[in-house]
């Protein structure tokens, strides 16, 4: 059996639903707060379940997943950059740093209330791997089902029209 862009597309969809799904378990489940960088990880993904769905409704399955292949290789990015900033590769992005030294009580007392997660300090490591390098594995292989479903479209094309 053969599963067509159409297909193909609905099961990236889904995938990527429940990739946003298993992010937002972690945050609220299990008190996983996301910083900054982990937080930029979900907008290509967003972005993503966004195009495929207006894709599949409009008929356009190719298109949406041409897109999807590229948010998802955006999201790689993203992981890869934010991996390399937990490994002490890449510098500490200025929106991921906590804040300096508080020159009053109350100036300590807001800085506490507003810290963010650091962004070199993975909230959790999984076999090994930080959360962030995980996202970098799930986005390349949806990036991969993306492009296999892109290229197997067109191979499919030409197959028939060499047929006819």
């Amino acid at each position: 059996m053969r599963l067509s862009q159409r297909s193909l597309a609905m099961l990236l969809l889904l995938l990527t639903a429940a990739g946003l799904g298993a992010a937002y378990v972690m945050e609220y489940g299990f008190g996983l707060e996301p910083c900054q960088l982990c937080l930029y990880q979900r907008y290509p993904y967003m972005a993503a379940v966004l195009v495929l769905g207006i894709g599949l409704a409009s008929g356009m399955p190719r298109a949406a997943l041409a897109a999807a292949l590229l948010l998802y290789l955006l999201d790689a990015g993203i992981a890869l950059f934010h991996t390399g900033v937990e490994a002490g590769i890449f510098r500490l992005p200025e929106g991921c740093a906590a804040a300096g030294p508080a020159a009053s009580l109350a100036e300590l007392k807001a800085q506490l209330l507003a810290t963010v997660p650091r962004c070199d300090r993975p909230a959790a490591i999984i076999l090994g791997l930080s959360i962030a390098a995980w996202n970098a594995v799930f986005a390349l292989a949806l990036a991969a089902l993306a492009g296999f479903a892109l290229w197997r479209g067109k191979a499919g094309t030409d197959a028939a029209a060499a047929r006819a």
